[in-house]
């Protein structure tokens, strides 16, 4: 598993290490979550996998996440008294509990609120969850009154 997975990482520019810190990854998802608040979800994630799955740092130490969260552009001060506040835990917990439910592996991706992919997987799968994706918003833009150009429609 461990060959496969660099192989692939290697094809996407990944250099997977081996040598991260496992520790409780509570707070990396508050800062996650208090990213998403102010529009950097997604800055938040790739930064948070890159300290871990290619720099191997531990996600547990408060001081890693304040750097990550000024390395996408969040303010270092306001995420630290954040984490300090216990703000957001009560959220990002009740929410891991209701993705508990269906997610059994990981990465785990959600598309468009329906389509899931849980594990490593081949790009084809992503492809297909994507046209499926695109196929279903057609056809609501359709009975809606709604156009998609160029094969593309909002979703």
């Amino acid at each position: 598993m461990e060959a496969r997975l660099r192989q692939v990482g290697e094809g996407e520019g990944i250099n997977f290490v081996q040598d991260g810190t496992l520790g409780n990854t509570l707070d990396s998802h508050r800062l996650i979550y208090f990213a998403q608040a102010r529009g950097k979800q997604n800055d938040a994630v790739e930064a948070i996998f890159k300290a871990y799955f290619e720099q191997g740092k531990n996600l547990a130490d408060p001081t890693i996440l304040v750097g990550i969260a000024g390395e996408i552009g969040l303010d270092k001060e306001e995420f630290q008294r954040y984490l300090l506040s216990g703000d957001g835990d009560d959220e990002v917990r009740s929410e891991i509990q209701e993705h508990r439910k269906y997610i059994n592996g990981v990465p785990y991706f959600t598309i468009n609120q329906e389509y899931r992919l849980s594990g490593a997987q081949d790009s084809s799968e992503f492809l297909s969850a994507f046209k499926k994706a695109i196929g279903k918003a057609s056809g609501e833009a359709s009975r809606t009154g709604q156009t998609c150009s160029d094969g593309a429609c909002a979703l």
